[in-house]
């Protein structure tokens, strides 16, 4: 389903797609900037319902993608949010979608938006999805090297995008031993095979923004493009939407490529790297972490999560690299297939299962305290294994 949510008034175009759902329900991010398309949104609409069905998820998939003109002043940035909040009310009040933050937004834009949609004013929760991001892409990469027989704590690393998620990744895989050679931003990349002092990156980002590659002493500088074909083991692309094409590809000399972006890597250059033994994981598995964190939310500690990502997540990324290795078959098709079981397992329920369905909508904060988190670690856990 494809929605215009457009104003003229305003000056944007938006689409609201929902490329799948379980009963009736999806998820996925608004993302605005002045390059988002229709084709792109529909793309990371497949993507969450890919993702959705990797982690064994039941809910489908779908994206909001806001086309804006120039910068926006605060003013005309909150009537955007709060026209496009009017305009999704009827699925979010419903509770069919619940947004979240993506590129180019912020948690005070999805605040404005369901504000506006539910007619309420409050400070909407939000997990801190970057870091669950990096955690996932983290044990996706050490499950990548131990196919290799390589080691983290060995291995050097080249970061494409010096954002929200690019940030958290460089400091997750710099405290677990990794070497981190290379980032780019807007403003171009730096390279040191020696390393990078990233905290020190870490806080002249937040000083400086993109500038830090202008302004960080003891590196040297390349171009963005460059850092695509740097001879390391690990190449994590956080950046915008297919970023490495058929082209590029041909290129990059990275053992392991990571995304942490959503669709960074074309079909065709997915393919061109597989048949180039390059062990390229999709953007669904190994930045999956923002969604798997969110849903399991407050029902687990922070510590608890971690846990189930580097005990039942490492298994499944595990497996997806075992089975597309044996059967010589792109990751997608394993992703879809597992997505389509647990659609057809979810919307199979007996009468009991209506019941217990509508008692959890009448008492949830009950039912949540009562029968859910007591026991909430065990059921993500059991989530993320295979589906018979």
């Amino acid at each position: 389903m494809i929605c215009d949510i457009s104003n003229q008034e305003l000056d944007f175009l938006g689409y609201m797609v929902i490329d799948s759902t379980i009963r009736g329900r999806c998820c996925g991010g608004v993302r605005m900037s002045s390059e988002v398309t229709l084709n792109e949104t529909i793309s990371l609409a497949k993507n969450m319902t890919l993702k959705c069905g990797f982690l064994g998820v039941p809910l489908g998939g779908a994206k909001v993608g806001i086309h804006i003109r120039g910068s926006l002043s605060k003013l005309r940035r909150k009537l955007i949010f709060t026209d496009i909040g009017k305009s999704l009310a009827p699925l979010i009040v419903r509770g069919c979608y619940f947004p979240t933050k993506d590129m180019g937004t912020t948690n005070e834009d999805i605040d404005c938006l369901l504000n506006s949609a539910t007619q309420e004013k409050k400070n909407w929760r939000h997990a801190p999805t970057p870091t669950y991001t990096s955690w996932t892409m983290l044990v996706s990469a050490v499950e990548a090297l131990s196919e290799l027989g390589l080691k983290l704590d060995e291995s050097t690393v080249a970061i494409q995008g010096f954002g929200g998620v690019g940030n958290s990744a460089a400091k997750v895989f710099s405290e677990n031993g990794a070497k981190i050679v290379a980032i780019s931003t807007r403003e171009g990349a730096i390279y040191n095979s020696k390393g990078l002092n990233v905290t020190e990156l870490l806080e002249m980002r937040k000083e400086f923004g993109d500038d830090v590659v202008n302004l960080s002493m003891g590196a040297r500088k390349i171009t963005k493009n460059d850092l695509l074909h740097l001879p390391v083991d690990i190449l994590l692309p956080c950046a915008g939407s297919w970023m490495i094409n058929l082209t590029n590809s041909y290129k990059i000399r990275s053992k392991i490529v990571c995304p942490g972006a959503n669709i960074p890597i074309t079909d065709e250059a997915e393919e061109n790297l597989f048949h180039r033994k390059i062990i390229s994981l999709p953007d669904f598995v190994s930045n999956s972490g923002g969604v798997l964190g969110s849903f399991m939310g407050s029902l687990v500690t922070e510590r608890e999560k971690k846990e189930i990502i580097e005990r039942e997540f490492s298994k499944r990324v595990s497996e997806v690299i075992k089975i597309s290795k044996e059967k010589n078959v792109n990751p997608k098709k394993i992703a879809m297939e597992r997505f389509n079981k647990i659609k057809a397992k979810s919307e199979k329920t007996d009468l009991k299962e209506q019941i217990y369905q509508i008692v959890k909508d009448i008492i949830p904060k009950v039912h949540r305290e009562i029968y859910v988190k007591p026991k909430a670690s065990k059921i993500f856990a059991k989530m993320l294994r295979s589906i018979d």
